[in-house]
């Protein structure tokens, strides 16, 4: 909780004194776990049901702002729609659906990830059970392998 609070100070920080019209946002890019997961879980956890226990997929998730279940964690916007709603950016997709437009933003963040790599829970047995592999690295990869798309090249330094 301290991390989030932490970082959440720091991109305050930076954004101060930008207005909302400003130009040099044009795109936006998240990584992270439920408090900004677009759907990432479900689209995960689809692969290994009924493994996974899944109830964001029903109302009332998304009765508020949505109308219908959208994969948040939530029952309507998350915290990462606010701040693109704020830059004049389209609320982010989750990466996995492969369908959002990555040249104005994606969504990587999944519910439930972890920090650290789940090779670590599962090799010091701190978990019973089956572990979605979502971990910040293996969002960052996601993230690297879209980057040449983002960047408009054929190879990634």
């Amino acid at each position: 909780m301290k991390l989030i609070l932490a970082l959440s100070i720091l991109f305050l920080s930076c954004i101060h004194g930008v207005s909302s019209d400003s130009r040099f946002f044009t795109a936006m890019y998240s990584l992270g776990d439920s408090y900004i997961d677009a759907g990432n879980f479900l689209i995960m956890a689809a692969a290994m049901v009924p493994a996974v226990p899944v109830v964001h997929d029903k109302l009332p998730y998304g009765m508020t702002f949505f109308g219908h279940p959208t994969g948040r964690l939530s029952d309507g916007r998350n915290t990462i729609d606010f701040i693109a709603q704020e830059f004049g950016l389209p609320l982010l997709g989750p990466s996995l659906l492969n369908d959002s437009d990555a040249s104005k933003g994606v969504n990587f963040a999944v519910g439930g990830a972890p920090a650290i790599d789940v090779d670590y829970f599962e090799k010091n047995n701190i978990v019973q059970f089956k572990l979605l592999n979502n971990s910040l690295s293996v969002q960052l990869g996601w993230f690297e392998q879209l980057r040449p798309a983002i960047c408009n090249k054929t190879e990634t330094s």
